[in-house]
């Protein structure tokens, strides 16, 4: 039987993600730069986890929330309890200290990932995922300092808000049945992520972190034009659908 679109995107994106963690995790990290990140290494090693078995458990069962009487659901945990112990031990030949917490991080990351998936569909937990991120790289750490540049750092929160912005209108779309075109849809799928903004922003400032208003500019914009563009590309399809009906048979 052929892969469904989501399945394919998925599978792509864990043979590219797996392999980049595991050289992330066995390369000599500068002191210098791990402090100017200003997050702790417990923190990144959740947030990998976390991605690594959400996208794990998509590959194995896309389309389907985890249910723990399941074999597989306990296949994908001792696959990765199996890899965390195998990515611990292997630093060791590379000049970095396996830690124990390290691997009790990612049991947890794990474990966190499953349960999203085990009450929430791909939509919602998609969401969840997304705000885990965003919070985590826009408050609990000096995202201009990471990414060295200002292009990129507005790449990154242009991309995160679109995605974010998305994200919510296909949840949105799934639970209210909302008609495109009007102001209740609009406001919708704009609204929440402009309050998800200003609530990154407000915690930012909670943190101690600086926001540039460039930042807030480029997060502002990336939800205008993908609530935009998501209507133009339902209108374009509605109109293209109309069209091919009325034509004789």
């Amino acid at each position: 039987m052929p892969l469904q679109k989501r399945h394919k995107y998925i599978l792509i994106s864990l043979a590219f993600y797996w392999p980049a963690i595991f050289v992330a995790t066995h390369v000599s990290v500068p002191d210098g730069l791990v402090s100017s990140i200003a997050m702790s290494d417990k923190t990144m090693h959740f947030l990998m986890y976390l991605a690594l078995v959400s996208l794990v458990w998509l590959a194995v069962s896309p389309f389907e929330k985890v249910n723990w009487r399941k074999a597989k659901v306990w296949a994908i945990l001792a696959v990765i309890v199996w890899y965390g112990v195998m990515d611990e031990w292997l630093q060791g030949f590379v000049g970095r200290d396996p830690d124990i917490m390290d691997f009790y991080t990612d049991i947890s990351a794990a474990f966190a990932a499953l349960l999203i998936f085990t009450f929430f569909r791909f939509w919602p937990a998609m969401l969840i995922l997304a705000s885990v991120f965003m919070f985590a790289i826009t408050c609990l750490t000096r995202v201009n300092i990471v990414f060295m540049h200002e292009l990129a750092n507005s790449a990154f929160y242009f991309l995160s808000y679109s995605f974010f912005t998305l994200v919510w209108i296909q949840c949105s779309e799934r639970f209210w049945k909302l008609k495109k075109a009007t102001f209740r849809w609009f406001a919708s799928s704009a609204g929440i992520p402009f309050i998800v903004l200003t609530a990154m922003v407000l915690a930012s400032l909670a943190f101690g972190k600086r926001i540039w208003y460039m930042d807030i500019i480029t997060a502002a914009a990336a939800i205008s034009a993908t609530t935009v563009i998501s209507y133009l590309t339902f209108a374009f399809s509605g109109k293209k659908q109309k069209t091919q009906s009325s034509r004789p048979v």
